[in-house]
């Protein structure tokens, strides 16, 4: 008997979706590229974990947030907002995928950055996102 397979939503397509929507003037990207201190605020999005949490039904992503900003107060402000933002992701459908639980796992905090045109904030986000399909 084979089951029929069913695929997840992509996690960090969804949560770009809905960061973009939410902070119009920040760009946000799942990878950095050369020259992105040119197009500050920007995060970026990435998955760093989770598994599926009842196979074939719900996804369990853990996502880290990376905020870059020209100043340090910008960067951990920026930081502050999206933590601020992400409860309201609750009920939402993006990129084929539906957010039916948020929990941060790891609040704003520094990291450290080498380079010295940018300021670097995170956090960590865990979702529950169903496929709507």
């Amino acid at each position: 008997m084979t089951l029929p397979v069913r695929l997840m939503p992509d996690a960090e397509e969804l949560l770009i979706a809905y960061l973009a929507e939410s902070f119009p003037d920040a760009t946000v990207v799942a990878e950095l590229y050369m020259g992105f201190e040119d197009d500050l605020p920007l995060l970026r999005v990435s998955r760093i974990g989770g598994a599926q949490v009842r196979p074939l039904v719900l996804d369990g992503p853990r996502l880290d947030i990376d905020c870059y900003a020209g100043s340090r107060v910008g960067a951990s402000t920026l930081a502050r907002e999206v933590a601020a933002m992400m409860p309201a992701a609750k009920g939402r459908e993006f990129a084929g995928g539906l957010v039916t639980s948020v929990a941060e796992e790891v609040g704003p905090a520094w990291r450290p950055e080498f380079n010295p045109q940018i300021w670097h904030f995170g956090l960590t986000v865990v979702l529950t996102v169903r496929p709507t399909t």
